[in-house]
């Protein structure tokens, strides 16, 4: 037997003592994997075992809790990445002619966090969101900036879950003008974005919701049609020879790819999760900041949590001006810039759609299905 198979049969004994299955179900689910072939064992059957296995356990382990939750003003460690030149050109920082270029969009310099708590104040879990980035360390597999905060969080408030949900921050680096960090690493970067959580949560009114809404609807955007233009390098991450000759490198098979597919569409999910005062949306793209900034601004709860690249993905999604001042997130690809040039508009008009379907759960009591295309 695999070493893999043993370990599954073993995790499948155990969990027959937390999860709602019987030992039969158990076994005919370890026949159904076990028994094929070599090969049919597979990423997804581990993922959807171990997935159910840990919603099983933490259900088991359940009590009341309280939460406090806050919009703050985020570290000052972030900056628009995109550079528009007088001429209209827009250049990643460190590639724009001249460091003066001024940033082309507003970008959202709050951010918000809840922390879980027990009764009697003991903290039990950490969600941040914080809209940068998280790439700081290079070349290796990181958790980076966030994963820096959680280490904090844990060190002040013991062992608890820490969980970040990126910001959108499709356009937003920790580089100021000049290129430079604007904080030195990322286990500084941490610090900041840890210390301004554990200076707000202790002053913050605590609540205890009784029911969690959700609301989730996917909608079809088009990406946008072929067009030889949306392939010309226009030097927006360089002009050197490097720069020219990883652009063929990258871009002529993507436009081949775009050209022979013709017409394509993309499904793209927004959920909400409302939790007494406070609400989640979620959306698959890496999207511009200023479009998170829009929801947070006309949510109707007092707290909202934006969270980006989250049940799917669907790539950059820039503003319409940003298509007009071109660079690197506008490059059309098959997959990592791709949707029409109205999908962030589209994305914020959905986003406060499942905001409101939720609160419209809180008020009625009743559940509501959103699943449209």
């Amino acid at each position: 037997m695999r070493l893999l198979d043993t370990v599954l049969l073993s995790a499948l004994q155990g969990l027959t003592e937390v999860l709602p299955v019987s030992r039969s179900g158990h076994g005919a689910v370890a026949r159904l994997w076990l028994t094929s072939d070599e090969g049919a064992l597979t990423l997804e059957g581990v993922l959807q075992l171990s997935t159910a296995a840990a919603a099983a356990i933490a259900a088991s382990r359940m009590r009341p809790a309280r939460i406090a939750a806050a919009v703050v003003p985020a570290p000052p460690m972030v900056a628009c990445r995109r550079r528009v030149s007088p001429e209209g050109q827009a250049y990643m920082v460190r590639t724009a002619p001249d460091a003066n270029y001024p940033e082309e969009n507003p970008i959202d310099r709050e951010m918000g966090y809840i922390v879980f708590e027990e009764l009697g104040g003991k903290p039990l879990a950490v969600l941040f969101n914080f809209g940068c980035h998280n790439n700081m360390v290079g070349r290796v597999l990181s958790a980076d900036m966030f994963g820096r905060a959680g280490e904090v969080l844990r060190e002040k408030l013991g062992d608890v879950a820490t969980v970040s949900l990126a910001a959108p921050c499709g356009d937003v680096s920790f580089m100021g003008l000049d290129g430079k960090k604007l904080v030195s690493d990322e286990h500084a970067a941490g610090r900041a974005i840890a210390g301004a959580i554990l200076e707000s949560f202790p002053k913050v009114e605590r609540s205890e919701p009784r029911a969690v809404h959700v609301s989730s609807v996917v909608r079809r955007i088009p990406d946008r049609p072929y067009d030889p233009a949306d392939f010309v390098y226009d030097q927006g991450r360089g002009s050197s020879p490097a720069a020219l000759a990883f652009h063929k490198l990258r871009y002529e098979p993507e436009e081949a790819a775009v050209r022979v597919r013709g017409q394509t569409y993309c499904d793209v999910e927004i959920q909400a999760i409302a939790i007494g005062s406070v609400a989640i949306v979620t959306n698959p793209a890496e999207l511009f900041s200023i479009f998170g900034l829009t929801i947070r601004r006309q949510s109707p709860f007092p707290v909202t949590i934006v969270s980006e690249l989250t049940n799917g993905y669907c790539g950059y999604v820039p503003t319409r001006q940003s298509f007009k001042h071109g660079g690197y997130e506008t490059y059309r690809t098959v997959y990592t810039s791709r949707l029409a040039k109205d999908a962030g508009d589209q994305i914020v008009d959905i986003s406060l759609e499942v905001l409101r379907a939720v609160q419209t759960q809180q008020a009625t009591g009743k559940p509501t299905r959103d699943d449209a295309r």
